[in-house]
């Protein structure tokens, strides 16, 4: 018995894209995991930052202790949701006290660079812009 598939040229196309999109984020999570992520210094977060093309000041401009909710509201889970697109996931660390640094950007006025750290290793974090056009981006 022979088995022959057919596809029409846009399904095949629509395949294509899926696979080639699936790898691409699957690169970017890998690429994510094998980057350092040890931080229980200023100076291990300064190279956490470097790694990922960030150049930031030498001076955490602030450091926050935060306890993870057991049960995300909302805005925890858009703000999960935005950690996920950097292979990291807080749900993990719910009802962890976690602490959040915070550091300029170099050149990049209005630009910060948060880390989540839990137990001296990154966990989380973001790129936000606080101009009024500003957004949040992941790391």
């Amino acid at each position: 018995m022979k088995l022959f598939i057919t596809f029409t040229r846009s399904k095949l196309i629509a395949i294509t894209a899926a696979v080639l999109l699936t790898v691409l984020i699957a690169g970017q999570v890998s690429e994510a995991k094998s980057l350092p992520k040890d931080a229980d210094t200023n100076h291990k977060r300064i190279n956490f930052a470097n790694c990922r093309g960030y150049e930031v000041e030498e001076g955490c401009i602030q450091a926050k202790d935060v306890c993870l909710p057991q049960k995300f509201s909302d805005v925890y889970e858009r703000y999960n949701e935005l950690q996920k697109q950097s292979g990291y996931d807080l749900k993990a660390y719910a009802g962890c006290n976690v602490t959040v640094y915070k550091y300029k950007i170099k050149n990049k006025p209005n630009t910060f660079l948060s880390l989540v750290v839990y137990n001296g290793r990154v966990i989380g974090g973001d790129i936000a812009d606080t101009s009024v056009t500003g957004e949040m981006k992941p790391l």
